[in-house]
């Protein structure tokens, strides 16, 4: 404001102080702008620092509740100067005894040099830098913590503070010593199993294998990824059924398993090869698995199925020969006393002079004599016909159709190729073979006429009864005979690698096929 004069001209004294008023009037009205200007700032001040209150607040409680440990050092002093609760609990202690001292006294001894050295690079970059340490709690408990930490400016500019976050990573890092352990064994366990691991991506369709596998599959490191390569690589008709066995794996995520043979530098191996998708929570469209050499195995599954087959054989040959030691001992019994015996009552009732009354009696006698000496050598000559040992198979067969035959039923033979004589126990099971399939026509297909032929060929005979009988419908398994009969075939069958089909259908007879295989040098079985 400014001072009034001391002296007005005349006629200018009223208009003066008017003026003065005005003045007065807007210097008041300037201060009342101002002030309400004033309240209007205090008011926005005392809104921003309740804002910034609140955001304090919120960020304590962040800061508090954090699922991580937060550290504030001092750069210089490198002690503790702020810390949360998730770094108290990982410490296991209380705050008095974290803040003011120094973060080293928590790290383990032997990660000491590169906790330093991480606070070192803290210092000199602009960004932020990680380690990896062991933290020791106040009760000594150990655990592996990966620290994040960043340098910053400090209100007092002389003064720079690390804030660091410490992530507690235990879990993570045992899992991991765990995964290198099992995958340590795993390598140790492929290696001393000869086998490698494989992987097919079915995003790309490209198959990779790591080295073992190259060198199982015989082929150079490293694979071009082709699937039709590989399939190329398995022998027929190994590779068809590969291929198909991985195309409905793939196609209806199931696991994999098939062994097949692959020439690997020009040597027959046995491989097996098995996988499974990985599970689509991993989202990973990978197929693995490992492939192995199991060249070793299978030769030696094979060895001790001949050898099984083999003691089977001696086995069934034993139980086969005893049988017909015994046929043998009961047939001669048979023709050597129960047939003699009778032909010499026969004689004897020959001698006597009947009269007409015991004439009649005697005729009847004689006749059921006569029968039973007939029956005793039929039984005689099936349980071992001596014909077999004195004059070989054709002979023996022509006199069994023979005896076979009757008005009802003809039964005829044809024998080609066999010019020189078998191994008895060939014969003899020959000879078995076409006896129950006879009898088993016999019994029934109700038939009128049965043929069997004989043709042999170098080390294989084969043999067919057929007849006209009623037949049946080979469909139904239930209607093949499976009694002793047939199982007694099967068991010779056994021991010559023999084969045996029906061509049978209803009313149109039924025809057997048979074959043997068996050594004609030694006249044994093959």
């Amino acid at each position: 404001m400014k001072n009034e004069p001391d002296y007005l001209p005349a006629g200018e004294g009223s208009d003066a102080k008017r003026s003065i008023e005005t003045e007065k009037e807007l210097l008041l009205q300037d201060l009342q702008v101002h002030q309400f200007e004033l309240e209007t700032q205090n008011d926005r001040l005392r809104l921003s620092n309740e804002v910034l209150e609140s955001q304090r607040i919120k960020l304590s409680g962040i800061y508090d509740l954090a699922p991580v440990g937060y550290f504030i050092l001092n750069a210089t002093s490198g002690k503790v100067a702020e810390v949360n609760n998730e770094g108290l609990r990982m410490l296991n202690t209380e705050r008095s005894a974290v803040v003011s001292g120094s973060m080293e006294r928590w790290i383990a001894q032997e990660d000491a040099h590169d906790f330093a050295s991480f606070l070192e690079r803290l210092c000199k970059r602009d960004g932020s830098d990680r380690c990896q340490v062991k933290l020791v709690s106040y009760t000594k408990k150990v655990r592996y913590v990966q620290i994040e930490g960043i340098c910053v400016d400090n209100v007092e500019p002389s003064e720079h503070q690390f804030y660091m976050a410490v992530i507690d990573i235990t879990e993570k890092k045992e899992n991991e010593d765990r995964l290198k352990e099992t995958k340590e064994r795993l390598e140790l366990a492929l290696s001393a199993s000869l086998a490698g691991t494989w992987e097919y991506s079915l995003s790309t369709g490209k198959l990779y294998f790591d080295s073992q596998s190259c060198r199982i599959l015989g082929i150079e490191e490293p694979f071009n990824g082709d699937y039709e390569a590989f399939i190329k690589l398995v022998m027929p008709p190994d590779n068809v059924l590969v291929d198909n066995l991985f195309r409905n794996a793939i196609n209806r995520d199931q696991e994999l398993y098939a062994e097949f043979q692959i020439l690997a530098k020009g040597k027959l191996c046995y491989l097996s090869i098995q996988g499974y998708l990985m599970p689509h929570y991993l989202h990973s469209h990978r197929f693995v698995g490992i492939i192995m050499d199991i060249t070793d195995r299978r030769l030696l599954k094979e060895n001790f199925l001949k050898l099984k087959l083999q003691q089977h054989k001696q086995i069934t040959a034993a139980i086969l020969e005893a049988q017909e030691a015994e046929r043998k001992r009961i047939s001669e019994a048979l023709h050597d006393s129960v047939s003699q015996l009778l032909y010499a009552i026969k004689l004897n009732l020959q001698l006597i002079k009947p009269d007409a009354d015991t004439a009649r009696s005697l005729k009847i006698v004689t006749d059921l004599l006569n029968q039973a000496v007939e029956e005793s050598r039929r039984i005689a000559f099936e349980l071992a016909p001596a014909i077999l040992t004195d004059f070989g198979l054709p002979a023996t067969l022509q006199e069994l159709a023979r005896r076979l035959s009757t008005p009802n039923l003809r039964v005829t033979t044809a024998i080609t190729g066999l010019k020189k004589r078998l191994h008895i126990s060939v014969e003899t099971s020959v000879y078995r073979i076409i006896q129950e399939l006879l009898n088993n026509a016999i019994k029934h297909a109700e038939a009128s006429s049965i043929h069997v032929s004989i043709a042999g060929a170098a080390q294989i005979i084969h043999i067919t009864v057929k007849d006209n009988g009623r037949g049946f419908d080979i469909a139904k398994v239930a209607c093949i005979p499976c009694g002793s009969g047939f199982s007694s075939i099967k068991n010779r069958l056994s021991l010559y690698n023999g084969t045996m089909s029906v061509d049978s259908a209803p009313q149109k007879g039924t025809s057997i096929h048979v074959k043997l295989y068996f050594d004609s040098a030694a006249g044994k079985n093959s």
